[in-house]
């Protein structure tokens, strides 16, 4: 942990994270607000703009917890870093249940694809539950998920490219 927040591009690189999701909380808001989406979806949808809300917010801590690298080197405590795991530990989790909720919504409502949502709930499943099985279970080997974050930028671009309402 120490080698990581000492990590040069730890700042920059998280940085991009946190203005991703709250790009992505923007995104689903003016979509909420500029579509009429039947009942199912639009519940989820605002439960997703809640979970990606509180993964912002979880990110900003992630972002700040480069201030605690002296004193996790020193063994004194860390108040920004132990925020930011113990809301990971919890926060992963939401964000992937309720944007996987939207996601399997809005196709059985037939308002976005199946086959993009795939791509989608792959993406924030494996991104959710990074952080409970490295920081509470210590299996480091699933630091392999953490990047599937990917997965879910990739679906948005397509659900972005693709997508036609109603209207037009």
């Amino acid at each position: 942990m120490a080698e990581m927040l000492a990590h040069p591009d730890w700042f920059l690189s998280h940085l991009l994270q946190l203005i991703g999701f709250t790009a992505m909380a923007a995104g689903l808001w003016a979509f909420a607000a500029s579509v009429q989406l039947p009942p199912r979806s639009s519940q989820w949808c605002r439960f997703a703009i809640g979970g990606t809300i509180l993964q912002a917010i979880e990110m900003a801590f992630h972002t700040a917890a480069m201030v605690d690298h002296h004193n996790l080197v020193a063994g004194a405590p860390t108040p920004i870093l132990t925020t930011h795991l113990a809301m990971a530990v919890a926060l992963y989790p939401l964000f992937a249940l309720t944007l996987t909720g939207f996601i399997v919504a809005a196709a059985r409502d037939r308002v976005l694809n199946w086959w993009a949502g795939a791509l989608g709930i792959i993406g924030v499943i494996g991104h959710g539950i990074s952080a409970p099985l490295v920081v509470a279970f210590d299996i480091e080997a699933a630091r392999v998920l953490f990047p599937m974050i990917v997965l879910v930028a990739l679906w948005m671009l397509i659900v972005a490219a693709t997508y036609r309402s109603a209207a037009g």
